[in-house]
């Protein structure tokens, strides 16, 4: 992908052999996935799914560590 793709992104990709793989699991075209900087927040808990990479991962702005498990800051 690109340079200023984000680690979950990356995982998401690379879980998948590539852009083409994740686009056709989520119904999308490659080129829609070449314009993410970062997992979109609509798409998280799908990719989450598909590839079993944890939101915290994909997300880490949307879904902190401190809020595993229920657990409040």
């Amino acid at each position: 992908m690109s340079e200023n793709q984000d680690e979950g992104l990356e995982a998401a990709v690379q879980r998948f052999g590539g852009v083409a793989g994740l686009a056709a699991a989520l119904g999308i075209t490659p080129a829609a996935v070449y314009q993410w900087a970062r997992v979109p927040q609509g798409r998280v808990l799908k990719i989450e799914r598909l590839t079993g990479i944890p939101r915290e991962r994909l997300r880490p702005d949307l879904y902190p560590d401190d809020l595993i498990g229920g657990r409040a800051p």
